[in-house]
């Protein structure tokens, strides 16, 4: 857990961060209340240290306190107010602030041991989430690979899902909380380094609105046909991924999709016997084949467009055609040879 995550889901609205935004993504791995004036080696790393400041006498000793929660590795500082100081002490507040750690503001009226039981409170409740997460993406795994029938769902499902109703897959980042966008318990499985969350169709637009950004989804489908709906969503995902912008299995249905979602071992035959030939007779004879092939494939095969987007003659277009399909053995003037030329030119990386 964050201290941005502490900060949103503890609901305390007295405890105030003050100071230290840099470090709000900090990991929060125990708490640690202390006054001793060098607390040194007993701060646990990651720890969200708790003080009063009650023997901190002047700007030195505060120093010195706040350089050894620095040292280590704190995730954070809470400093109760109007008990031993009015307010925090600017020199904490500027140190920690330079450090990137975050400093929280505690009234009087907020015990430290409540803000300790909500973070264990709130830690447990993710781990139970970690842990189910992490149950339901075996299970959507063994439907995905035709190991078990969707049966194996169904208790995960009846609750939120009506008998024959058509489900969506919705495919989100592993940091998101689909759950909360969603607003329902709907099955969350950890799966390929994202969450699936299926969810009964159609979606609606607040629902739409409210997923974290990218996303990919799949469907609708029979629940019959989940297990392509999540191979579906997350092909969308991956594009999702690559354009900054929510897709859909209808826009995973593109060649530039296809060839994004091939392997490196798939791909590779068309950088070793398309690419790499024509890019080496390029730098061998100072010409421009691969650029020729890029334009005349961005025109869908036009010569006349080609060579005014080259500023060519449509001749040195056609003889720079020649010339890559004497060099790779296939013509680039048909669907085929156009498809693996654009696989090919995907594959470009510079090295040659």
């Amino acid at each position: 857990m964050t201290v941005r995550d502490l900060l949103r889901d503890a609901a305390l609205p007295d405890m105030r961060l003050v100071g230290g935004d840099a470090g709000l993504g900090h990991e929060i791995l125990a708490t640690y209340a202390t006054e001793l004036p060098r607390p040194g080696g007993y701060v646990p790393h990651g720890a969200l240290v708790f003080t009063t400041g009650l023997v901190l006498t002047d700007d030195a000793s505060v120093r010195a306190f706040t350089s050894d929660c620095i040292d280590a590795r704190a995730a954070a500082i809470g400093f109760g107010i109007e008990i031993a100081w009015e307010h925090i002490p600017p020199a904490l507040l500027d140190a920690a602030d330079a450090a990137g750690i975050p400093v929280l503001e505690i009234p009087p009226t907020l015990a430290f041991a409540r803000i300790a039981e909500l973070y264990d409170g709130l830690r447990m409740a993710r781990q139970l989430t970690t842990e189910r997460r992490h149950a339901v993406g075996r299970l959507l795994d063994a439907v995905r690979k035709g190991w078990a029938s969707t049966s194996v769902l169904a208790p995960e499902l009846h609750r939120v899902i009506r008998p024959g109703q058509d489900v969506e897959v919705v495919c989100t980042g592993p940091g998101t909380r689909p759950e909360e966008a969603l607003g329902g318990e709907f099955p969350v499985g950890a799966l390929d380094g994202t969450l699936v969350s299926i969810v009964p169709a159609p979606l609606g637009a607040a629902q739409r609105r409210a997923l974290p950004e990218p996303h990919g989804t799949g469907g609708p489908v029979s629940i019959g046909y989940v297990a392509s709906a999540i191979d579906e969503a997350l092909a969308a995902f991956r594009l999702a991924e690559t354009r900054g912008a929510t897709s859909s299995g209808r826009d995973t249905a593109t060649l530039e999709s296809l060839i994004g979602r091939l392997r490196a071992d798939q791909s590779a035959p068309f950088h070793h016997h398309i690419y790499l030939p024509l890019a080496r007779y390029d730098r061998r004879h100072g010409t421009d084949v691969v650029a020729t092939l890029r334009a005349f494939d961005a025109v869908d095969g036009s010569l006349t467009r080609a060579a005014a987007q080259l500023n060519v003659h449509p001749n040195t277009v056609r003889n720079r055609l020649d010339k890559a399909e004497a060099l790779t053995g296939r013509s680039f003037r048909d669907t085929a040879g156009r498809v693996a030329l654009a696989v090919a030119l995907s594959t470009a990386d510079g090295t040659l």
